[in-house]
């Protein structure tokens, strides 16, 4: 017997691309992936829901180049940037131009590129790759099945009634433990959602409302943001900030020109999620007022997060407990 099985989101592809104006953008994904192929004798399954989802994991996650998890997306045609290849003692590296006179250089590992030309949707483009990827190394466990495959972009909201806004960022983790954090040129689509208002909070209150309309407007500002650790900076001068660690991955080098097109933002910390809720809250404590928001979600991604409690950010700046 022939059955498909599905698999909704088992895993958040969270990335960095270069886009057609040669900017670096963030971004998500959540893939649903089916799987087609026969029914075994044994189990009388296509394959075990449990080790489906953990291989299918496993092949996106992968830190070759193979892998889409955590890696900088070239699409070929439509990414406005050239690559080449550098070979060193410690692997093989890559060097990424734009267009727009970003220069990135990563290990050639951090850095995934379709075989299939631009066909004017990168979400479509990427899932038929992610197919003939999945399809190839599925069959090399012995699984012998048809792969289809689409990518969507669903914040895992609270409440999808609450006031939210999606953004994009770009950064890079030294320090973190994760092995794909590391990547210089990772990043993620993002939310921020308000789960609860303070006392007083009216839906015709004008100043919620102005609160609301000062938060949005804030998003749209900070809609495509690369974050920077100053520790990470080796030299700055009027034209370009040069970001350089080194990590167990490998050397991570970043060159960004200052013009108004990129939008970098640097703090005097590490540019974890818990860092970017503090900055974020502290640069909109006001607008948070206003619309009385209480708690708020900041996410890293379409799923994982931080919850930020108003009062309790507030009494831990004035020094209370």
């Amino acid at each position: 017997m022939i059955q498909s099985i599905t698999f909704h989101y088992p895993t958040c592809i969270d990335h960095a691309l270069i886009d057609n104006q040669g900017i670096i953008r963030g971004g998500s994904y959540h893939p649903i992936i089916t799987l087609k192929g026969r029914v075994s004798e044994d189990e009388s399954v296509v394959i075990d829901f449990s080790k489906g989802k953990s291989l299918i994991k496993s092949i996106i996650d992968d830190k070759s180049a193979i892998g889409f998890d955590h890696k900088l997306w070239v699409i070929p045609g439509y990414s406005a940037c050239v690559v080449g290849d550098i070979f060193h003692s410690d692997g093989d590296r890559v060097r990424v131009k734009t267009s727009s006179d970003i220069e990135i250089e990563i290990p050639a590992s951090d850095l995934h590129s379709p075989t299939n030309r631009f066909n004017g949707d990168v979400a479509l483009m990427i899932a038929e790759d992610m197919k003939h990827v999945l399809e190839r190394e599925l069959a090399k466990n012995g699984l012998d099945v048809e792969v289809e495959c689409s990518l969507h972009q669903f914040p895992f909201l609270r409440n999808a009634d609450n006031v939210h806004h999606l953004f994009r960022y770009v950064h890079g983790l030294k320090d973190s433990s994760a092995y794909g954090c590391k990547n210089i040129a990772h990043g993620h689509l993002s939310f921020f959602e308000i789960i609860e208002r303070a006392k007083g909070y009216r839906k015709d209150c004008q100043d919620c409302l102005f609160g609301e309309r000062q938060l949005a407007d804030w998003f749209d500002r900070f809609a495509h943001t690369i974050f920077i650790n100053r520790d990470n900076i080796v030299d700055e001068n009027d034209s370009y900030i040069h970001i350089h660690y080194n990590t167990p991955r490998g050397d991570m080098k970043m060159r960004l020109p200052k013009r108004a097109s990129i939008n970098a933002v640097i703090l005097d910390t590490e540019t974890t999620i818990e860092y970017l809720a503090d900055w974020f809250t502290r640069q909109t404590i006001n607008y948070l007022h206003l619309a009385k928001v209480k708690r708020f979600v900041i996410s890293e991604g379409l799923q994982k997060g931080v919850v930020v409690d108003v009062d309790d950010w507030l009494r831990a700046e004035q020094g209370g407990s």
